[in-house]
């Protein structure tokens, strides 16, 4: 069972989580390895990082040697998984792509009773087993921007795996010895997303670019993400990861289709009914179990 405190968390990280979704559809057609690109990201994860420092202000700042590992590992995890979803996007499917994507949330689930002997029950399977056609149904939904096109398929593995390894990274925290840490931990893996994303934006050819509303989509983009990733890193250390994941993802989806009726006036269709039905009872067999 999930208890209160996370369950709020969890639902904060979920808005966290759909506002980043909902922000990121205004710079999707940024090409991957242009000025403009690399100038957002580097925007986004500077934006996330102010944040985390604020957080950090009045706090002692310690740091151990494992936490500047962790999260070299973690913010290189982050820019690899941006950057390669977006190429894979530029070239592939969006509906194909979004579901391959998604589907990395099973590394991080599967890696807590292999590694740290986490619960592990037959309605945790169960559940875990109906987020797979939800996530499924949720990314072949058509799309008037799907293009079709060769090579997408290995960047997109990269960032399927790259995503998944996010979780997990977030597990290995939370069980390490610097568990505390983790505020500082992920203002370190965003300063080095952000340097990454400065390297690539100094080395950019195009020199042209303007700074548009993109910019401040960026900037929430940013803001949104390291608020997800911070509550993400501290629900991993206080759920079960065969809990707190799929719950994550169903409920991403499950909330984006909700706010895309509510503010967007969208219809829902028979399979956004089954995604809805599915990813309820997906839901609540994980919190059975």
């Amino acid at each position: 069972m999930i208890d209160l405190v996370s369950s709020i968390l969890l639902c904060v990280s979920i808005l966290f989580s759909t506002g980043r979704n909902l922000l990121t559809k205004n710079i999707s057609n940024e090409g991957f390895g242009t000025k403009r690109f690399f100038f957002i990201q580097t925007l986004l994860f500077f934006s996330g990082t102010l944040l985390l420092f604020c957080l950090n202000l009045g706090t002692r700042l310690r740091i151990s040697l494992l936490t500047l590992l962790l999260s070299i590992i973690y913010g290189t995890l982050l820019v690899l998984a941006q950057w390669s979803y977006t190429i894979a996007l530029k070239n592939g499917k969006t509906g194909i792509c979004s579901t391959v994507y998604s589907l990395g949330f099973i590394l991080p689930t599967i890696f807590g009773p292999l590694v740290y002997q986490e619960s592990f029950s037959g309605w945790d399977l169960l559940g875990i087993l109906i987020v797979i056609p939800v996530i499924i149904l949720a990314g072949t939904k058509k799309s008037v921007s799907e293009k079709k096109g060769k090579g997408y398929f290995i960047p997109l593995v990269i960032a399927m795996v790259c995503s998944g390894g996010l979780g997990i990274m977030q597990k290995v925290q939370q069980r390490s010895a610097c568990a505390d840490e983790r505020v500082v931990f992920m203002l370190l893996a965003f300063s080095f997303a952000t340097v990454y994303s400065l390297i690539g934006f100094c080395l950019s050819e195009k020199k042209n670019f303007a700074l548009e509303k993109k910019a401040f989509s960026g900037i929430g983009i940013g803001l949104a993400f390291a608020g997800c990733n911070l509550l993400n890193t501290i629900l991993a250390g206080r759920l079960p990861s065969t809990v707190f994941f799929p719950v994550l993802n169903v409920g991403t989806i499950l909330f984006s289709m909700i706010l895309g009726v509510m503010c967007f006036k969208e219809k829902l269709t028979k399979k956004d009914l089954a995604i809805f039905s599915l990813g309820v009872i997906a839901i609540l067999f994980i919190a059975i179990g």
